[in-house]
């Protein structure tokens, strides 16, 4: 127990943001909520896969999908094990999480100690209770690679120490990010590329000046041929998927991004704006740190939040200068890489195409903690004998109080969605008409676009039960191809708000079968289309 103590205090504070989610779904089960907007069409992606028909990644507003499936195939153990219920994607997710934190955490220790992990760990605790701009369990796909690509820096630092052995997870969680959301794509290149290019330093370079300093080729080639089965393994669907069709997704991505700026996107997203973001964005952990010390508010004006931006990349730089006089690579590989990620942030939020929305910079916010995990190598230095024992008190004495202090003001967050109730009944009213129809096949049509999130939950909701559900050629980028009709016949199922069900009333071929909160369905058994 005694040298095992450290490794357990650890687990226990990667753990600790966990436990009030956790035990939600110990009391409460994985219930039966039905999903609607994005949510929904997560879990019908999901479904999708089921059957081994899921070859591409969550969708865009931009008419293409994210490069791969990843997100849906890890998750079809547990959807399958709970009975394909859609808040099983909410339990992946905190079980996802949870793996990536404690695996950052023993990372982080086999990096410079125990000291310094759980340094890590409370730092990682405040994050993710206060200042993560997401619940744990959030299915959300522009959210759920941020704590990963927490992990993928971690495990990139270790990579460019020399330490080869991490290549097969840097793939798979670097692929894992990359197919989910491609907005993590710069940092994700950026973070495999520098550890892979410190690696071949360390191994060839620096290795191979030492007197005496062998390279076990064997040991070499089998972590690259794992890393090349898990990296083929994880990119065959969406390989498979361009190369058999015209115009394949990854093609789309490739003609999306090469293609020029509008004229007037330089005009709004200018790098002033930017550098305004990224600021922002990295303000949020220094604020939630002040918190949970005890300050009111987190709001503070954009000077202050260049000026805290700006003293944590000045910090970092600070910890860089240090780690280079003591010849800590690891430390300095983790400055260096959290320097590095302020200015690609910065270069990702200029190249954003559109409206800058929130949930696309979110991610940003997970470098403040990066930040700080660098600053903490030059203040929790490795150190042994009567000096580590002064440290393990130091340390100790300001990490667990912290840490309460961060857990109690985190609160005790729901995990799973409301449940809506009009939408769950209505639903459950056109099933029973279709059961009595005898139609077990049919179109549905989204007459007024802001229904569009009902509409969702309706289509997975059927497609559960049995029914064959189709969608119009303008909605297949979002619900997906498996939904075509082709030149077939069916049912119109017409989804309508209060501004269009009163046209379609007086309409013969229309009949009402069910409303609910301003949302009503009709039936066309008629060929308009």
């Amino acid at each position: 127990m005694a040298a095992r103590r450290w490794p357990l205090l650890l687990l226990a504070v990667a753990a600790a943001p966990f436990v009030p989610g956790a035990l939600q779904f110990l009391r409460h089960g994985v219930t039966d909520v039905m999903f609607t907007g994005d949510g929904a069409v997560l879990e019908l992606r999901t479904l999708h896969a089921t059957h081994g028909r899921q070859l591409l990644g969550p969708y865009s507003r931009f008419q293409w999908s994210h490069p791969g499936p990843a997100f849906f195939y890890l998750a079809l153990p547990i959807y399958q094990l709970f009975h394909q219920r859609g808040p099983a994607l909410n339990l992946f997710v905190l079980i996802a999480n949870f793996a990536a934190a404690t695996t950052l955490v023993l990372t982080a220790r086999r990096l410079r100690g125990d000291l310094y992990a759980l340094a890590v760990a409370v730092l990682l605790a405040v994050y993710e209770t206060m200042a993560a701009p997401f619940p744990l369990s959030g299915e959300w796909n522009p959210m759920t690679p941020i704590l990963p690509l927490a992990l993928l820096v971690f495990l990139c630092v270790r990579l460019g120490s020399g330490a080869v052995g991490v290549l097969p997870a840097v793939a798979f969680v670097a692929s894992a990010i990359v197919q989910t959301h491609v907005g993590f794509t710069p940092a994700a290149l950026y973070l495999v590329a520098t550890g892979a290019l410190f690696c071949f330093r360390e191994l060839f370079v620096v290795g191979g000046a030492v007197a005496g300093a062998t390279i076990d080729r064997r040991r070499l080639a089998i972590l690259l041929t794992t890393t090349a089965v898990v990296a083929t393994l994880l990119w065959a669907l969406p390989l498979f998927e361009n190369l058999t069709r015209p115009a394949g997704n990854l093609h789309l991505l490739r003609v999306f991004f090469s293609l020029p700026h509008p004229t007037e996107h330089s005009t709004v997203h200018t790098w002033r704006l930017s550098i305004d973001t990224v600021s922002g964005q990295l303000a949020i952990f220094p604020l939630a740190l002040c918190h949970a010390l005890g300050r009111g508010s987190m709001d503070v004006g954009m000077t202050g939040r260049h000026l805290l931006a700006g003293g944590q990349a000045t910090a970092v730089a600070v910890g860089l200068v240090v780690a280079l006089r003591r010849r800590d690579q690891p430390a300095a590989l983790l400055s260096a890489m959290a320097l590095g990620l302020f200015v690609v942030a910065t270069y990702a939020v200029h190249e954003i195409r559109g409206e800058i929305f929130g949930h696309l910079v979110a991610w940003i916010s997970v470098l403040g903690f990066i930040a700080w995990a660098a600053i903490a190598t030059a203040l929790v230095p490795t150190a042994v004998g009567e000096r580590r024992l002064r440290l393990n008190l130091a340390v100790l004495a300001v990490a667990l109080p912290l840490l309460a202090l961060a857990l109690h003001a985190g609160g005790d967050k729901p995990m799973v969605r409301d449940r809506d109730v009009p939408l769950e009944r209505m639903t459950a009213e056109v099933e029973t008409f279709l059961h009595r129809a005898r139609i077990d096949r049919l179109r549905l049509e989204i007459a007024a676009h802001d229904e569009w999130p009902r509409a969702a939950g309706i289509i997975v909701t059927l497609a559960k039960h049995g029914f064959g559900v189709t969608v119009t050629d303008d909605w297949q980028f979002m619900f997906g191809s498996q939904l075509a009709a082709g030149a077939e016949e069916l049912p119109a199922l017409v989804i309508a708000d209060a501004a269009v069900a009163p046209q379609l009333r007086v309409q013969p071929t229309y009949q009402l079968i069910a409303s609910a909160d301003g949302t009503s369905l009709f039936l066309r058994t008629g060929t308009e289309r």
